[in-house]
């Protein structure tokens, strides 16, 4: 993870590889799989009351090893796009407005939220709330 800040913008970018591994027992069972992922934020203060923000996420489709049987990950890719905004009333409440755009590979099912998508489901999202602390 790197983060830089700039005046009242901040940027991140974040990058991971992941390896799951087992023991199959039976011909066709996955041995073991990895892919990697990265995303990049960026984050503004335009004033004291304007506040956005932008998120893209993207894993990879990865690759397999199976037992005794060729592997495909054709298609277990996806990628996300977040947009935000605020409106500070005060240090304590802001009004905000989010969309999310989830786009999934064929053979994807990366879900967002508490909405589980489909197998090669594209999600899309929206809110709108007011945020109160007290």
């Amino acid at each position: 993870m790197v983060k830089y800040k700039w005046g009242e913008h901040q940027f991140e970018i974040d990058a991971n590889s992941k390896e799951w591994k087992e023991n199959p027992l039976v011909t066709g069972r996955a041995a073991k799989y990895k892919n990697s992922s990265y995303m990049f934020i960026w984050e503004s203060r335009w004033s004291n009351q304007w506040r956005t923000a932008f998120h893209y996420v993207k894993a990879s489709d990865g690759s397999c090893e199976r037992l005794n049987a060729a592997c495909s990950t054709d298609g277990l890719g996806a990628s996300q796009i977040s947009l935000g905004v605020a409106y500070y009333f005060s240090k304590r409440t802001y009004l905000f407005l989010l969309t999310q755009w989830l786009k999934n590979d064929h053979s994807a099912n990366f879900s967002s939220g508490s909405q589980q998508a489909n197998i090669g489901e594209d999600v899309t999202q929206y809110a709108v709330g007011i945020h109160h602390s007290f």
